[in-house]
């Protein structure tokens, strides 16, 4: 197996291949203020948080 070059770089790049640290606290976008609807939504959803105005 040690003759083969191609098991032997295979070998050697699994062996050096660098894992990220995964990311615990990571940044991501917001928004403020209110929603209101304006419009009809019971095609979209069944809740009873969109009602009909």
């Amino acid at each position: 197996m040690l003759l083969d070059f191609a098991s032997i770089d295979l070998l050697a790049h699994f062996d050096r291949e660098c894992i990220p640290e995964r990311v615990v606290h990571t940044k991501g976008a917001g928004t403020h203020g209110y929603f209101e609807v304006t419009h009809d939504m019971s095609n979209v959803t069944h809740l009873s948080l969109c009602p009909a105005t």
